[in-house]
């Protein structure tokens, strides 16, 4: 987020009610309050609640019993800490490394 709360509130209810951008429907300080009403749980709850139904509706192949799973093998970069580097070990692409 490189703007404000307070210009993103704007441009998300701007966006949603397709109104003009200045008409302001939220201040930050009620976002900021709400926000602060949410129990950490309700995400957990949230995630839950998605992955088992994405598994239970979600069309899947098997092979035997087994069902079939894929990676693309993608990488990220991460910003360079030493945290990070700590937390998530560095790869090292080794062409002499054997499998």
């Amino acid at each position: 987020m490189s703007r404000s709360i307070q210009r993103e509130l704007n441009d998300f209810f701007g966006r949603i009610n397709d109104s003009d951008y200045s008409i302001q429907h939220v201040i930050k300080s009620a976002f900021t309050q709400a926000r602060s009403k949410l129990k950490p749980e309700a995400f957990s709850e949230l995630s839950l609640f998605v992955i088992n139904s994405f598994y239970r509706n979600a069309p899947y192949l098997l092979w035997g019993k087994h069902r079939i799973l894929a990676g693309d093998g993608s990488t990220i970069m991460l910003p360079a800490s030493k945290k990070i580097a700590t937390d998530f070990e560095p790869a090292v692409f080794d062409p002499d490394a054997t499998v």
